[in-house]
Formats: C-alpha cells, sequence, structure tokens
C-alpha cells in the first residue's frame, strides 16, 4: 500500500486528490472500540485505507470514497473490499450492516441536497430534517447510525461544531440523543496529533445502551501558565439524558466537565500577622526618622517636645481604633481601604505618598 503524509498530500494535493488520517490518531480512535466478536470493520469514507490497515489481516475491510486514486490505494489493502461512489448519494453496500464502524468523514462540505429523494431515503427518512446543503456532517451521522448493527459500535471523528450549531442540526443532533444513540463524546485537543492543529471531536454511537446516560470525556492541555510540560488530563463525566435536555442538547465536553486549577490555600491568620509586623516596623522607622528630624534641625523650627507631641497623637489614635466595636470598625476599614487603593494608584503613578 502506498503512504503519504498530509504534508506531502498537500503539496501533491492535485494529484493525488486524497487525504489521510494520520495513523496515531486513527490508533486513538481504536481504543474506543469496545467489543471483540467482530470480523469486519466499515469506513464510509475510507480515502486511501488508513483508518483501515490498523485492523488485522483477517478482518475484512469494508470502505467506500469518491476519489478513484484513493479507492486504488485502498484496495491493496488485505481482505479489503472497496467501493467507487459518493457515500451520501449511493450506498455500495446497501444490505449490509457492520459492527465495527470507524470514520473520519470530510468536515462540513456541501451536498447535493435533492431532498424529496433523500426524504425518503431509508438512511435519512426517520430525521426530523435534513442537514444543512452546506454542512453534510450530520447526513454522514446518520448514513453511519444507520449501517451500524444493533450490537455493535461506531467512533466516528467530527468537527466540533456539530455539537453546538443550531437550526436544523440542533434538530438532528435532538433525534440522536432522544433516541439514545449518543454513548461517549470525547473532546480532541489541537495538534495533539501530527497534522492535526485544529481540536476535534470523537462521538462514540451505540444502538443497545443500557442507560440513557452520556460520557462526557475532556481533554485538557496544560499551558504555560499552570504547568506546560505535565501530560495532558482526561476530565470524565457521567451526564444524564435530564441535564443534556437542560443544555439544550448541546453535546459541547465543555459544557459538562471542564479543568479547574487547584484553589490556592490562603492562611488568613498568617497574612493578618505579616501585616501587622509590617505596620509596626513602619511606625517604628516613621518615629525614628522623625525625631532625627525634629532633634537634628535648630530649636526655631521645631521645639524638643514636638516629637513629644507627635507620639501623644499617635497613642491617641490607637485609643481611638480600639474602642471602636465591630460596626465602627468595618465601616472605617472600607473607608481606610478605599484611601489604600487610590495611595496604590497613585504610586503607580509616579507619585509619592506622604506619611
Amino acid at each position: 500500500m502506498a503512504t503519504h503524509t498530509l504534508k506531502e498530500e498537500r503539496q501533491n494535493y492535485k494529484q493525488l486528490g486524497k487525504f489521510h488520517t494520520p495513523i496515531e490518531l486513527v490508533e486513538y480512535m481504536k481504543t474506543y472500540i469496545d467489543i471483540d466478536d467482530y470480523d469486519e470493520v466499515y469506513d464510509p469514507t475510507c480515502g486511501a485505507g488508513n483508518m483501515l490497515s490498523i485492523f488485522p489481516d483477517n478482518i475484512k475491510k469494508y470502505g467506500q470514497d469518491i476519489e478513484q486514486i484513493a479507492v486504488d490505494d485502498a484496495r491493496l489493502l488485505p481482505n479489503s473490499f472497496i467501493e467507487l461512489g459518493n457515500t451520501l448519494e449511493e450506498d455500495k453496500f446497501k444490505d449490509k450492516k457492520f459492527k465495527v464502524i470507524l470514520a473520519n468523514p470530510p468536515f462540513s462540505i456541501k451536498y447535493n441536497e435533492c431532498e424529496e429523494e433523500l426524504k425518503q431515503d431509508e438512511r435519512f427518512k426517520d430525521l426530523p430534517c435534513l442537514a444543512p446543503k452546506s454542512k453534510a456532517d450530520w447526513m454522514f451521522m446518520a448514513h453511519i447510525l444507520h449501517k451500524l448493527d444493533d450490537k455493535g459500535v461506531a467512533v466516528v471523528m467530527e468537527f466540533p461544531g456539530i455539537l453546538y450549531r443550531g437550526n436544523r442540526e440542533h434538530k438532528i443532533r435532538k433525534w440522536f440523543v432522544d433516541n439514545n444513540y449518543i454513548d461517549k463524546v470525547i473532546s480532541v485537543p489541537g495538534n495533539k496529533f501530527p497534522d492535526t492543529t485544529i481540536s476535534t471531536v470523537i462521538i462514540v454511537l451505540k444502538k443497545n445502551k443500557t442507560t440513557t446516560d452520556i460520557k462526557f470525556i475532556n481533554e485538557h492541555e496544560f499551558t504555560d501558565k499552570d504547568n506546560k510540560g505535565k501530560p495532558n488530563l482526561f476530565l470524565e463525566r457521567l451526564v444524564t439524558y435530564d441535564e443534556v435536555v437542560k443544555e439544550n442538547y448541546t453535546l459541547s465536553p465543555n459544557t459538562y466537565v471542564m479543568y479547574e486549577a487547584p484553589k490556592e490555600i490562603i492562611d488568613i491568620r498568617a497574612v493578618e500577622l505579616e501585616y501587622q509586623d509590617i505596620i509596626v516596623e513602619n511606625i517604628r522607622r516613621k518615629l525614628t526618622l522623625s525625631k532625627f528630624i525634629i532633634s537634628g534641625l535648630s530649636t526655631d523650627v521645631f521645639k524638643p517636645q514636638e516629637f513629644t507631641k507627635f507620639v501623644k497623637r499617635i497613642k491617641k489614635v490607637i485609643k481611638e481604633v480600639e474602642k471602636l466595636d465591630r460596626i465602627g470598625t468595618m465601616k472605617l476599614g472600607m473607608v481606610e481601604m478605599e484611601r489604600d487603593k487610590m495611595e496604590r494608584e497613585i504610586i503607580e503613578k509616579g507619585y509619592q505618598t506622604l506619611f
């Protein structure tokens, strides 16, 4: 099988006419296949077969793609059954259901919306409406759901927008949730895998769920601010159907599970005692400076007893504060906090404050 990286294919896109999902990403998606008894796998938009290539040779590999060159590559896979054609317009495996589906449909592409014809198509006739003509994402999801065996699992990579966009997509998303087809929703940060700079999501579909809950998994990527270099943190939460309804059928993992940095625990007593030490030291320094100035100047400027008067004024203030009740203390404290704030602003502007 010929191999190409996305970077190579971007350079030669017109010649190759296809893209590959990075193999690391495919392996990651495969971890969400939680059944063992299967001998076939299906990819409805298989490209050159990267999704299918990770399965052993004894597994039958079914796929369809619109690009002839991609199909030729995919047909080189052992035990493969690859068809050429537009998946939404013609299902080449119409009579088959699959226990395992692994897919990465193209994101938010236009499709030929022959409304009356598609409404009669068995894959789409039960939907409340068709997806917008400019965004085929939920059409691919509906096709995948239709092809899924009642005891199977589908793991689909999608653009995050389908989890929260409104109008027709909201109606279809609501239908998927109300019919209990959404099993898991997993966020995938950008740059997690080679050639995947944008954030994506993985949606796991099942038809045989035993509860109406949906598991949301949100991968938190640590930044410089919260210690970059840590391994990514996987946060997960099982969310009830009622909560999803309350959130207007939004399926974004960020709505239900978010990383919260540990809150710094502040020892109020220790902070206050440290502040008191600063005040006492500040008073001592200011008093020493004042006495030095008064004693160093001639008696024509300051009389020696003026320092004693200054100390008495300070003692008077201390006694006034000691007599304040709780309410008075609160009121005066608020005034002083505002005054302190103003003084800090003056300092920041380059002025000196007076003691």
